[in-house]
């Protein structure tokens, strides 16, 4: 976790070398941004039930977010949105899906789930 701008950056946790998933959501919530790691909130929670029920463990799993920061009120449309004519994104987002893009490659997983 990195205090850049004001802003609680969450990146991925996990062994990026050695795991066969990978597992990516969409941005931290609050509890990630307070604990400085994805997927410990509630739905963090739900995906390790969930993971522990198929016998997928899941310090073996790389897990990461494509946006790195928690959105404001938890509305990710600042930094990516569907309009009638187009997608918006904004240069921040295009940052965040370059650092994912360089993080799956450094990765060894054979399965990512979105």
């Amino acid at each position: 976790m990195f205090l850049t701008e004001h802003k609680l950056r969450v990146f991925g946790k996990g062994p990026k070398e050695s795991c066969s998933i990978c597992f990516v959501g969409e941005a931290p919530g609050q509890t990630e941004e307070r604990m400085g790691e994805p997927f410990v909130g509630v739905s963090g929670s739900l995906l390790t039930q969930l993971m522990h029920s198929t016998g997928i463990s899941r310090h073996e799993c790389y897990i990461t977010n494509v946006v790195k920061e928690r959105p404001p009120r938890n509305d990710i449309s600042p930094f990516f949105e569907v309009k009638r004519g187009g997608v918006y994104q904004s240069e921040e987002f295009k940052s965040y899906v370059q650092m994912l893009k360089e993080e799956l490659t450094l990765c060894s997983a054979n399965v990512i789930v979105a």
